[in-house]
Formats: structure tokens, sequence, C-alpha cells
């Protein structure tokens, strides 16, 4: 398992499972439902291919894989904590803001937030959402990620890049289970989109079809939401692999074809200068940047 994958959250599930013997308990230690606790452990027990835990005997027991996994996970938290202790704590700590557009912020920023917040417990976090094509009030804000301009006045402005997207749909609609699916099967589909038809327009002409005015549309203001949409079975998105990709690697959507263009601006992360930035919003800053680098 590459290390930019490696289940955080799903590894401390796992240590508070396997100390406490049970996933109740595991999870009022951790303040989540007992529903994500074994969520977290079915996802890491298939991702790794064996099972962590006898759940025949009661209390729970671990396997003798359960056993080795949990030595190598204590011995990596502990290595974390020791680490995070030499810091001092002082330039890791503290209050941040950060504003991002909904798609990114809702299906992919939130995430990576929890596993800053592992690595850097004493930080802690505000984070808004405002829509790309409406002004953002970024001045105040520690972090902002935005899409499309990169005119941020008075404010540092680094490339966090430029995906492509590609269809996705839940995978209880009949295509998703289709062998190759040809770009023309789309048009019996509803069509979700963003704020306007380009998108769907650009990838229809890149692959050779031309768009039929009367296909069933539904159009959403944000990617969050049509992301939604999809999710529920609503008709097919686009997604580019920041806002689907753990929805791909959960079983939530189906990408139906290779086939991808360009989204059509790119995403910046921009801060204060240098000289006002925190220690903090540096290291997210940083954090974000890698990430985002290895989707």
């Amino acid at each position: 398992m590459k290390r930019s994958r490696l289940p955080l959250h799903a590894f401390r599930a796992f240590e508070a499972a396997a100390e406490y013997k049970s996933l109740t308990l595991a999870a009022e230690e951790l303040g989540v439902t007992h529903a994500a606790i074994s969520h977290h452990l079915r996802s890491l027990e298939d991702q790794l291919g064996v099972s962590l835990f006898d759940r025949s005997k009661r209390p729970m027991k671990l396997t003798d894989a359960g056993e080795r996994l949990l030595e190598a996970v204590k011995t990596g938290f502990d290595r974390i904590s020791g680490a995070i202790a030499e810091l001092k704590g002082q330039e890791f700590e503290g209050n941040l803001t950060i504003v991002s557009v909904p798609g990114l912020g809702a299906n992919w920023l939130t995430e990576l937030l929890g596993e800053f917040i592992l690595l850097f417990p004493r930080v802690k976090i505000r984070m808004m959402t405002m829509s790309w094509h409406l002004p953002m009030a970024t001045e105040d804000a520690d972090i902002a990620i935005v899409y499309g301009s990169a005119d941020q006045a008075g404010r540092r402005v680094t490339l966090l890049g430029q995906s492509e997207v590609f269809p996705v749909c839940s995978p209880r609609l009949p295509i998703a289970r289709q062998k190759n699916v040809r770009p023309k099967d789309l048009l019996d589909y509803t069509i979700i989109h963003e704020h306007s038809t380009d998108t769907w327009t650009r990838w229809f002409i890149t692959c050779g079809v031309v768009p039929s005015n009367d296909m069933r549309s539904i159009f959403f203001d944000g990617a969050d939401l049509t992301l939604q949409a999809a999710r529920a079975g609503a008709g097919i998105a686009m997604g580019d692999m920041p806002t689907v990709g753990a929805d791909l690697r959960e079983g939530r959507l189906v990408r139906l074809t290779n086939q991808a263009v360009p989204i059509s601006h790119p995403y910046y992360v921009t801060t204060p200068p240098i000289e006002r930035l925190k220690p903090a919003a540096k290291a997210l800053e940083a954090f974000i940047i890698e990430k985002f680098q290895k989707l």
C-alpha cells in the first residue's frame, strides 16, 4: 500500500477496537458511531485481504495478522506522537481558518483535514466553503483553495493543479454494469450538469458525439450537489480524482469510460504573505499540495 493511500482513520479505529475488544467502546473513545468503526475495519480488511479479528469469539480477539498490524500501527503512532512532542508544539498549534470551493472542500479536503489533525492535534481548524463563481472572502483566511482565477490581491498564490473530469454514476444504474460503454450510450440517461452544459459539451465533442438538445438534464450550482445526485442514482455526473477518488475506491460511484477532458481552470492555494503565514498554515499548505500531487 502506497504511503499516500495509508488510511489513518481506519488505523486509529483498528487500534481502538483492538485495545477495547469492543466496537461500541472503541466508538465511544473516538467519538464516532458503531457503524463508522465497523466500516473502517471492514474497509481495512478488504484493502489488506486478511481478517484482523476473530469475530466468532466474545470479546473479539485479534488474528495473527491483526497482532502484527497492531504492533506496526502502535509503533507508527508512537513515533508520530514523539516527533510532535519534540517540536514542542508551539509552532504547530493554534487556530486556522480555511476557505475552499465547495466541491473540493466537501469531497476531498474534509478527509484530508482529518488526517492533518491526527498529525497535529493541537491545531484547531474552521473550514468554510464559497462558490467559485462568486467573490470569495479570502482576505482573512489562513489558507484558501480557489478555482479559476489566480488574481488574489495581497495574497501569496501557488498553483495546486488542473485535473481531468470524466463521467461517473451510481453502481445501481444499468450502464454501470455495461461492458465497453460508448460515449453515445450516455445520452440515454439523465445528464447532471454543474452550472452549465460547458463541461459535458466539451466531453461529448472530444469523444466525437453531438449531444442532443432534448436529452434529460439536471442542473446544480456546485460539484458537491452534482456528485450527491450521482450517488443517489439520479443520473450521470462529471468528476475528477480529487472529488470522486474516495467514491470510486469505496464503490459509491463507478467511472464509465477512460475518456476525460481537462477541467476549465486550475485550482490554486492562496495564503497571506510568507512573513504573516502561521507555521501551522505553512505545514497544512505543504500537506495539501503533496496530497494533491499524488492523486
